[in-house]
């Protein structure tokens, strides 16, 4: 028995749940509270502008025997011009196959040899409950990581730091680790689910390149003319040509691993310890997954969200740490790092691709900097029109100047 409560403003759970998405909730509640007889509540699951991709919100449920918990739910946006520019259809099927394939695979290979997941394991996700793949009704239910005191950082009031930036990569690390060893051991398996992340996101968008040229504005406007050139020179004038290259498979054999995509402040929470440190990651939203370099997964915290100062000092002791940690899931899966990825083609790779950052920190300063009533979804018709003050100018400009001035300094452009 489901109660239909409200949600903000006198806003209907029947105006956010179609029937076949209700019905799958329903059974999902069925399941998880293991119980006929609950009711349950809907809020909105995450702040303004943290997904840009669909539409979150928390079901709030309660028992017979007033147990009461939450769950997640992601919906695919309706705008059919918008499902269409965005592939949105085809982004929330990506997520699905991988929350239903990849990773249950990923998962049962670590076991498969010896991996305790809970205690080393790559196991930095949310749990999977259920998804629909019917055209107009895609949607994903996940375990609501708030229950686990997983909280996001608000990179708009909040620094990120050393810590938060240790997690992210240790997790990464293990996380590519899973598809060395099985291009090393399975390589058709591994073919299979690689299969899965063909590139789909980027396409021709006016809109996209009209924020691109805003973003290289910015040394212009710095007055850093010379730079302004080398970056110009770096991503050539068909900018989707460049970046379709970045992303492919191709270009970072043998090294191409099946990459989360768009792992940013957004898309990762983190819980602390007894002293109020962070010490644990969840990484989530696997709608932009692509078969490409395993850099691809770095460059958006290190260029694009941790600040100058914090990448400066720490640099090259952040590769370490993913390194370390990709390499010793590796062993313990079977494989030789040493010979499936060293450090040193870490690096290459890294001055091979580090330009990607320009592109995506083209797209993520509007999230992170713009006016928040500014910020849209993408079924708005105006979801690429942002608004700046002059303080939220000053923080965008500052954001590109840190991310261009890295990577030349760093010669990755």
């Amino acid at each position: 028995m489901a109660s239909n409560n409200l949600i903000g403003d006198d806003l209907a759970i029947s105006e956010i749940l179609e029937k076949p998405i209700e019905n799958e909730l329903i059974k999902v509640l069925k399941k998880r509270s293991n119980s006929n007889n609950f009711k349950f509540s809907i809020e909105f699951g995450s702040k303004k502008g943290a997904n840009f991709m669909g539409n979150v919100y928390r079901i709030l449920y309660e028992d017979e025997n007033h147990n009461q918990s939450s769950l997640i739910l992601k919906i695919a946006p309706k705008n059919l011009k918008r499902r269409g520019e965005f592939a949105l259809r085809q982004m929330f099927l990506r997520e699905i196959d991988m929350y239903d394939k990849v990773l249950v695979y990923f998962n049962e290979f670590q076991l498969s040899q010896g991996v305790d997941l809970e205690k080393d394991g790559f196991n930095e996700f949310p749990q999977y409950y259920s998804s629909i793949s019917e055209d107009l009704f895609e949607s994903v239910f996940l375990e609501d990581l708030r229950i686990r005191n997983f909280e996001m950082v608000n990179v708009r009031k909040e620094t990120i730091t050393f810590d938060h930036m240790s997690a992210v990569l240790k997790a990464l690390g293990k996380f590519h680790a899973i598809s060395f060893a099985l291009k090393d051991q399975q390589p058709e398996k591994f073919k299979q689910l690689a299969s899965l992340a063909i590139e789909q996101f980027w396409t021709q968008s006016h809109d996209m390149i009209t924020e691109f040229e805003k973003c290289f504005e910015v040394l212009k406007e710095e007055k850093c003319f010379d730079l302004f050139e080398k970056i110009k020179k770096s991503v050539g004038d068909d900018y989707y040509s460049t970046i379709m290259c970045l992303a492919s498979s191709q270009a970072a054999e043998p090294y191409a691993v099946i990459c989360h995509g768009d792992v940013t402040s957004n898309n990762t929470m983190f819980s602390k310890d007894d002293e109020g440190k962070p010490n644990k990651v969840k990484i989530f939203d696997f709608q932009f997954t692509r078969y490409a370099s395993p850099v691809i997964d770095l460059l958006l915290y290190l260029f694009c969200t941790i600040t100058k100062e914090l990448r400066d000092q720490h640099y090259e002791e952040f590769l370490h740490i993913y390194h370390d940690s990709l390499s010793d899931l590796l062993r313990r899966l079977g494989s030789d790092p040493q010979k499936l990825f060293p450090y040193e083609a870490l690096l290459d790779q890294l001055q091979k691709f580090g330009v990607y950052s320009v592109f995506v920190g083209s797209l993520l300063f509007n999230q992170f900097c713009a006016d928040e009533e500014s910020i849209k979804k993408v079924e708005d018709s105006d979801c690429f029109v942002f608004h700046f003050s002059k303080d939220s100018k000053a923080a965008y400009n500052k954001r590109a100047m840190d991310m261009f001035v890295g990577l030349d300094r760093l010669g990755y452009i």
